[in-house]
């Protein structure tokens, strides 16, 4: 995975103990993920953009912190790319952007797999929401085949020998679980009164849904 390559290169390049290295990477990746999704909202609104950002420091409290703790490092990072996915689809109408979307979703592939599919289907979906609200151009469509041909190089390899190997004894399933190996998890119930404000962000999202398409389905997306 991504997360160990990062520590290792860290490692050799300060001399720090690998250990120190790839637990910093972690938290890194956590930060840099909340300052992509501000850029993300700022695209939208500046004011709403600074209003959200304290709020990233949540990541580290309670039992959002369980990742940190109990090792879901490769996710945390996979979840950093994802992020990158949505700003980058959030400058699909920017030049050469589909090099920048090729490069994050083939990062996806080699940090944490079920990030990868939430990244393809959140490109399918905003794509067809392009479609349905009159936006869609047929250049967007001609970057996302690019962005797949990268993608498909850098990770294919990888993708291979994860479908050889950790897929044949962990297959996908999708089902609603009350218990995740004995990890504590997050229900929205957590978020007690913050609930409010996420209510009214989801509503204010909606009214203003061709303005804030991407920081909605990101949000959607992420929950």
């Amino acid at each position: 995975p991504v997360i160990h390559h990062l520590g290792i290169i860290l490692h050799f390049s300060s001399g720090i103990p690998l250990y120190d290295t790839i637990y910093f990477m972690v938290f890194f990746n956590a930060i840099l993920a909340a300052f992509v999704m501000y850029m993300i909202i700022r695209s939208c609104s500046r004011q709403i953009a600074l209003l959200s950002l304290p709020l990233s420091i949540l990541i580290f409290s309670d039992k959002s912190y369980i990742g940190f703790l109990w090792g879901h490092w490769a996710s945390i990072t996979g979840q950093l790319f994802l992020i990158c996915v949505f700003w980058a689809m959030s400058r699909i109408s920017t030049e050469k952007i589909e090099i920048a979307l090729g490069l994050f979703v083939s990062a996806l592939a080699l940090s944490h797999t079920s990030e990868l599919l939430y990244g393809v289907v959140f490109i399918f979906i905003y794509m067809i929401f392009l479609l349905f609200s009159k936006r869609f151009e047929l250049k967007y469509f001609k970057k996302i085949v690019v962005a797949g041909i990268i993608s498909g190089v850098l990770s294919f390899y990888s993708l291979y020998i994860f479908k050889s190997s950790f897929m044949v004894t962990n297959p996908y399933q999708f089902e609603v679980s009350n218990d995740w190996g004995g990890t504590p998890l997050l229900y929205l119930s957590d978020f007690m009164l913050l609930l409010v404000f996420l209510e009214i962000g989801v509503v204010a999202s909606l009214l203003m849904l061709k303005k804030f398409d991407v920081p909605f389905f990101a949000g959607l997306f992420m929950l």
